[in-house]
């Protein structure tokens, strides 16, 4: 991402969003069903246990903490991703391809992690599962599922991770989160902010990010070749 572009293309953008040009996209929150509920919980359970040591570290807490509070909460996210979405077409043709990684890696991430959630349910249903699974129905509806693209989710994890904590190289970039809170809880943007704000946030304290990023990836990668049998 080089440097001499940013403030002034982001400015643009900024100045562009709070004259009210991007339309806030409508969608009604809804209760999960029980079953997802459950598979999103169970999930975000395993990930606690599996990197407990960066969530109780000073350092990387916070990080970890997001990751599992805004990608495997057992919540809905619709609106929240919907208006990413459109702030990422709306943002599209004001900055430049290199600026916009993050959050091209963000939707894609959201996409293909609701698509991999949604046949875990599928094949979990087609097993007899209504709304608790044990570990080893988990274990045989994740063995049903294609290798490659649980590999692609790892490495977008940390990909993804990796750029937002890159962002602290651009001061700016946090000085435009802070100062357009305002204006994005007037024009009802406020829970989309409010992610983008944590996640940027979540990176403040770390000096290196390598080492958790490194730990994640590896420990994830294994855990999935031991269930697929690759291991």
């Amino acid at each position: 991402m080089s440097k001499s572009f940013l403030p002034v293309d982001a400015a643009r953008a900024l100045f562009r969003l709070t004259r009210g040009e991007l339309r806030k996209p409508e969608v009604a929150p809804v209760e999960l069903p029980p079953l997802e509920s459950f598979l999103r919980a169970w999930q975000a359970d395993r990930l606690t246990r599996t990197h407990a040591d960066f969530l109780d570290n000073p350092e990387f807490g916070p990080a970890a903490k997001f990751f599992l509070s805004d990608v495997y909460a057992d919540r809905d996210f619709s609106r929240r991703d919907a208006e990413l979405e459109a702030l990422y077409k709306f943002l599209q043709p004001l900055l430049p391809k290199e600026a916009l990684e993050s959050m091209t890696n963000s939707v894609e991430l959201n996409r293909l992690t609701y698509r991999l959630d949604g046949e875990m349910v599928e094949r979990l249903q087609a097993m007899g599962v209504t709304e608790v699974f044990t570990p080893h129905e988990y274990e045989e509806a994740y063995r049903q599922g294609r290798y490659d693209d649980r590999v692609a989710q790892i490495e977008l994890v940390v990909t993804l991770m990796r750029q937002v904590a890159d962002l602290h190289h651009y001061p700016f970039i946090g000085t435009a989160l802070h100062t357009t809170r305002g204006p994005a809880k007037r024009m009802g943007w406020l829970e989309l902010h409010d992610f983008l704000e944590r996640g940027y946030d979540a990176w403040r304290g770390v000096r290196d990010p390598e080492p958790f990023l490194h730990a994640i990836l590896t420990r994830e990668h294994a855990l999935n070749d031991r269930l697929f049998g690759h291991s």
